[in-house]
């Protein structure tokens, strides 16, 4: 009995030193994993942001499809223009308006305005058809619905970062002509870089004079007529005001008069009409990607006529005076033939 009391009084116990250390080891382990959990946490939050950004890149200036069904329009292709550089919520036209108002026009049928500078006035652009009637020549632009983002952590699906920061926006000097910027916090651990995602124009927009336009008269004598005729482009720019004041341009070649039997190649546009002048189109001239309308125009409908006549193009029911195209990145300028017999 007495040598197991002995025994047990004899054991050794943890000095407090010793207990003051191993607290200290399992704190240092304990801040090790948290700082490593934070910085795990925050590599994903930045690797998710990257990504988000690119995102943002591919739909203001792309179309993505899944075979033939357009997923995301692109917005320049939409709306004519890049996002606005606005403060403090760069690229929220992308999203939605933040009062909740509409800032821009919304998708939609669109008829184009032929904008007739020498009177400071609008004429809508149709094309005769059978019966005597004819028919607007509508574009499907506009705002469309807001971008179908992934929620990233702790963002919710908007133009924000995994920390919840907006992207920033800017118009930076020389070759890029905008530019959406990643910039994580300085108090954000470890360091991350700045990324940007670069817009040039090339990226968005064409020359005016890469497009390369043929008329072709298959018919068995010369077209002529008092003032002559030119093909005209439509450029459409969505507006908070709508209508008319959505169509701020529109190219147009030199006059033909007469038009001769045959093709006529290789012809440009030339000038450039606002609702107050008509200019010579200036050097590097460049229209955004996009769907285009392109029509002969026929001069003496433009000339001395009041606004409310309405149909500018040549009167030709049936005939191919009139087209559609597109321009989208990575193709080759366009060549388009417009056809009258």
């Amino acid at each position: 009995m007495t040598n197991g009391i002995n025994n047990i009084s004899g054991m050794r116990g943890f000095t407090l030193l010793e207990m003051v250390l191993v607290l200290f080891l399992l704190g240092v382990l304990a801040s090790i994993s948290m700082v490593f959990v934070e910085n795990n946490d925050n590599q994903q939050r930045y690797d998710a942001s990257v990504q988000k950004l690119y995102q943002i890149y591919k739909s203001v200036i792309r179309i993505t499809y899944d075979g033939e069904q357009p997923l995301l329009s692109g917005y320049v292709a939409d709306n004519g223009k890049l996002p606005e550089i606005s403060s403090p919520y760069p690229l929220w036209p992308l999203h939605r308006a933040v009062d909740g108002t509409t800032v821009q026009q919304p998708y939609g049928e669109k008829e184009p305005y032929y904008r007739y500078a020498e009177a400071t006035v609008y004429k809508s652009v149709k094309v005769a058809v059978a019966g005597g009637n004819s028919k607007e020549l509508t574009m499907f632009k506009g705002f469309r619905r807001p971008l179908s983002l992934v929620t990233l952590l702790d963002s919710t699906p908007e133009l924000r970062d995994a920390w919840g920061g907006y992207f920033t926006v800017t118009d930076p000097a020389g070759a890029i002509e905008y530019q959406i910027s990643l910039q994580p916090a300085s108090t954000i651990t470890p360091t991350f870089p700045d990324r940007s995602a670069d817009i040039y124009p090339d990226d968005w927009s064409i020359g005016v004079n890469q497009i390369n336009i043929t008329l072709n008269n298959k018919g068995s004598s010369i077209i002529t007529n008092t003032n002559g005729y030119f093909i005209a482009l439509f450029v459409y720019k969505n507006t908070t005001s709508g209508g008319q004041s959505e169509w701020p341009v529109t190219y147009r070649s030199a006059d033909q008069k007469p038009i001769a039997v045959g093709p006529k190649s290789n012809i440009l546009m030339t000038h450039k009409v606002t609702d107050s002048a008509e200019i010579t189109i200036p050097a590097g001239e460049r229209i955004p990607f996009g769907t285009y309308l392109l029509v002969l125009i026929d001069n003496d409908k433009v000339i001395g006529v009041t606004p409310t006549d309405g149909n500018v193009v040549y009167d030709a029911t049936g005939k191919n005076i009139y087209l559609k195209f597109n321009i989208f990145p990575g193709m080759s300028p366009p060549s388009l033939v417009l056809e009258i017999d």
